[in-house]
């Protein structure tokens, strides 16, 4: 069974309505959502911005602590920049590749 479209969002938010919300997203109360927001992510504001990953949201759903801890270590990869030596978006990206397969292979979702 596909599992894709679970999103949580609270009252008083808009959404620009070509915006692409991932799959277990999570939008705070009156955020206005005028870009994509990415699987597992928390995003708030009145212009939206990045909080974290969807932590509550994926434990409620089942994903184990493995599959979680992968997920963590991709969005600091991705998302944040620890110091001024970090590489290219793209050399981040690269260095994730090898968590997606991780989670490909844990194989205990129908996503």
């Amino acid at each position: 069974m596909f599992k894709e479209s679970r999103k949580l969002m609270l009252g008083v938010t808009i959404v620009h309505q070509f915006c692409h919300l991932g799959s277990f997203s999570f939008l705070s109360g009156g955020s206005v959502v005028s870009q994509d927001v990415q699987k597992y992510t928390m995003v708030a504001g009145e212009r939206v911005e990045l909080r974290g990953l969807n932590l509550v949201g994926l434990t409620r759903r089942g994903f184990s602590t493995a599959e979680i801890r992968n997920l963590k270590a991709a969005y600091r990869k991705i998302f944040m920049r620890a110091d001024a030596n970090v590489g290219s978006f793209e050399d981040r990206l690269a260095e994730v590749v090898f968590l997606c397969f991780a989670l490909l292979l844990s194989g205990s979702h129908d996503l």
